[in-house]
């Protein structure tokens, strides 16, 4: 199995309680504006979407 490099066993973060015994969906966030411009006189927008959502 590759393995980077850089790996470092210490840097593992344990699983959530609180996410992984909520029925709530993960990560209850559909989609997020990540900035908002004008440009030359037009409005851009990025946007980030989450199209996966889960129930743990």
């Amino acid at each position: 199995m590759p393995v980077s490099v850089q790996y470092d066993a210490n840097d593992f973060t344990p699983p959530n309680p609180a996410v992984y015994n909520s029925s709530k969906p993960y990560s209850g966030k559909q989609a997020e504006i990540i900035s908002d411009v004008l440009y030359l006189g037009y409005r851009i927008v990025t946007v980030q979407l989450y199209y996966l959502s889960t129930i743990i």
